[in-house]
């Protein structure tokens, strides 16, 4: 028998994708977390729980967790849908619940959609739910979405470890994946351009935590997310270089710990950090030049203090009352 869920917050959680599934576990953790008096369902499949320790990630009391992989078994009225995580096969499902539900897609902040064959014109029923206002501004045009809502991270609860100071952090950081996308020509080549750049520097190194393993003498190993914070606080700098991402969860997590960035002119980075000198940009194509400026800066303490600042200032920004009041207007409060 179908069970009907009525005026509820649903989320679609899934962690079926590798990619997602960091910003999906932080999305979700804050939701949470933020409204403690809301009740809320998630759905969620497990392919991914043994890698992540997800068995044994904190459940809250104010939600109702269904492991399931068939949603045409339950049936939604009047609800909120989140969709956390999205395969094509629940496109049709998702159609059809659009007819008496708000449906909102999320984007974790990651600055790109998800990408596959459906027209534009096939999305129109949905609403997508960012943290990133550039992605706000150049899709508000498009008719991709029926609606697209601002709806920032709350990074408060990680500057707890930010205060590290300057003498206290040592080393560059790299935090992402080795060569585990469709695209493995491009993972090597951005991993090799950071082996260059780490080659040539003269007081400092780049430590990797990457998934795959990374055969270097500086790979750390895979960072579990529950350490993940804390060891971007141990850092000067974490050091983001390919040809093409989004703006992805680590980046705001690491200005959150007080750690500046380093990236390449590849990364599209969120509308309200650019506003900030929290962050340093090079030419993918020179990468000498990134080489140069770690040599010549990663000593100069007034400068890391500065960009120290800004990265703390924009996490102040995103909080807790800040996050509450955009998300109580699409609960409707």
């Amino acid at each position: 028998m179908n069970k009907t869920f009525t005026n509820q917050v649903i989320n679609l959680s899934l962690y079926k994708s590798y990619f997602n599934v960091g910003g999906i576990q932080k999305f979700c953790r804050n939701l949470y977390k933020a409204f403690p008096e809301k009740k809320f369902v998630e759905f969620y499949e497990n392919q991914f729980f043994n890698i992540f320790n997800w068995d044994k990630k904190i459940k809250f009391s104010n939600v109702e967790y269904l492991n399931v992989k068939n949603l045409s078994k339950y049936k939604f009225n009047k609800c909120i849908i989140l969709v956390s995580d999205f395969k094509e096969s629940m496109f049709d499902f998702l159609l059809s619940a659009s007819a008496n539900n708000d449906i909102y897609f999320v984007d974790h902040g990651m600055g790109h959609l998800y990408k596959n064959n459906l027209p534009n014109t096939a999305w129109s029923k949905f609403k997508l739910l960012t943290a990133n206002p550039t992605l706000k501004t150049n899709l508000a045009t498009s008719n991709c979405f029926n609606e697209i809502v601002f709806a920032p991270y709350d990074w408060s609860e990680i500057t707890e470890f930010s205060c590290k100071s300057f003498e206290n952090r040592q080393d560059i950081l790299y935090l992402g994946r080795n060569t585990i996308s469709k695209n493995k020509n491009r993972d090597q080549k951005n991993i090799s351009s950071l082996l260059k750049i780490n080659s040539n520097l003269t007081n400092c190194k780049i430590d990797f935590y990457t998934f795959p393993k990374l055969f270097h003498k500086n790979y750390k190993g895979f960072l579990k997310n529950d350490l993940k914070h804390e060891t971007i606080s141990r850092y000067r700098f974490l050091i983001l270089f390919s040809n093409f991402e989004g703006s992805p969860i680590v980046l705001n997590e690491a200005l959150a710990s007080g750690t500046p960035i380093i990236v390449s002119n590849g990364w599209k980075l969120n509308g309200e950090i650019e506003k900030t000198s929290s962050w340093v940009r090079f030419n993918l194509d020179n990468i000498e030049s990134v080489s140069e400026w770690i040599n010549k800066n990663f000593e100069n303490e007034k400068l890391w203090n500065k960009m120290h600042k800004e990265a703390l200032s924009f996490s102040v920004k995103n909080s807790i009352n800040f996050y509450q009041k955009k998300w109580n207007k699409i609960f409707n409060v």
